[in-house]
């Protein structure tokens, strides 16, 4: 029941249902499933799926310690809360630097709110090269839905870690996000 209804997840965009996995094993199996049974082969997919991702949050933390050992230059750093859960992490990679140097002199920043279940707030900072192409130069990810301290802190931290630097500049300061939320101050 648990692989029947793994393989009904793989093909909906939403979480499968018992109802849907019914209607799976009637096309598949050509057999008829009761609800009961579906009910918990989809619970047993929830729980492994939940199982699954708490492992993968677990690595998270050796990755980016690897990622900045073995690419001398970059920064990479996680911060975590009192109750041990990741909070921030940013990334800069060494190459940006190089980047830098062959692209207009314009730095992008953007941030998108992450629609799933952990939720979460992207910020990235880009750079346009003379083919219209984009190049990453430094990401974070938060899991405070207050966007201005976001701002704050991702400016914060670019400063601090060795990219992007070039003769073009670096990222703003948190000066700027003062300018866009005109109406809001830190404090």
């Amino acid at each position: 029941m648990k692989q029947l209804a793994s393989d009904v997840g793989l093909h909906k965009h939403a979480p499968p249902t018992a109802n849907d996995v019914i209607k799976a094993g009637v096309h598949k199996k050509k057999t008829l499933l009761s609800y009961k049974q579906c009910y918990r082969g989809v619970n047993a997919r929830k729980e492994s799926k939940i199982i699954s991702d708490s492992m993968s949050f677990q690595l998270v933390g050796p990755y980016v310690q690897t990622f900045a050992e073995r690419n001398p230059g970059s920064t990479a750093f996680m911060e975590r809360g009192s109750d041990n859960r990741i909070q921030r992490v940013f990334v800069c990679p060494s190459f940006a630097n190089d980047v830098l140097m062959c692209v207009r002199p314009v730095i992008s920043i953007d941030a998108a709110h992450m629609r799933s279940e952990w939720k979460g707030t992207l910020y990235l900072a880009t750079v346009k090269s003379a083919l219209d192409d984009l190049y990453p130069v430094a990401f974070a990810i938060t899991v405070d839905g207050k966007v201005l301290q976001g701002w704050l802190w991702f400016l914060a931290r670019a400063p601090e870690s060795e990219c992007p630097k070039s003769h073009h500049g670096a990222l703003p300061t948190g000066m700027f996000v003062q300018t866009v939320y005109l109406h809001v101050r830190p404090g």
